[in-house]
């Protein structure tokens, strides 16, 4: 009973008040918070083919990052169309693979910088409706298979920072 005696009118009383802004002073240090801009990861001659009376295949393409970064990568394999698998390195800190997934292809970019702490990714997936044979028919056995998939494009990479997950890095 006392207790209610002394929470209702208090209640009645938080019930009727409004909050009211209060205005900052001048010399407070307001930090502007930017929109991140995302990597962006530009492909050029991106290639991936057999070759006639081979049984290897080949492919390749030059890398370069928004963030900071270039290279050149490439595999040779055998089959039809070149897989390789994810981290095929290309310099220190980039690599790719290239796997069969589905019905399809899935390409996949990593990039490494700032000692390991930050890692952008992209991912291409080119289904197998690219996937063409080039008929000799002088010599059937000149046939082979290649991704017939533009050479130049781009990629919006995803952004993964490590100190972001596992908090701050003490400092020993």
């Amino acid at each position: 009973m006392k207790f209610t005696t002394v929470i209702l009118p208090l209640l009645s009383l938080a019930s009727g008040l409004t909050a009211t802004p209060i205005a900052a002073d001048e010399s407070s240090i307001i930090e502007a918070r930017q929109a991140k801009v995302a990597t962006v990861f530009t492909i050029t001659n991106f290639f991936n083919y057999g070759r006639p009376h081979s049984s290897q295949s080949f492919i390749g393409f030059e890398w370069k990052s928004s963030s900071g970064g270039k290279a050149n990568c490439s595999a040779t394999k055998t089959g039809n169309i070149a897989t390789t698998p994810l981290y095929t390195r290309c310099v220190p800190g980039v690599g790719f693979g290239f796997d069969r997934v589905g019905g399809g292809y899935l390409l996949s970019i990593v990039h490494r910088y700032k000692k390991n702490k930050n890692i952008d990714s992209a991912n291409l997936y080119i289904p197998d409706e690219h996937v063409k044979r080039t008929n000799n028919t002088a010599n059937p056995n000149g046939n082979y298979d290649y991704i017939d998939y533009p050479s130049n494009f781009t990629l919006q990479a995803n952004a993964f920072i490590i100190d972001a997950v596992h908090g701050p890095v003490r400092n020993v």
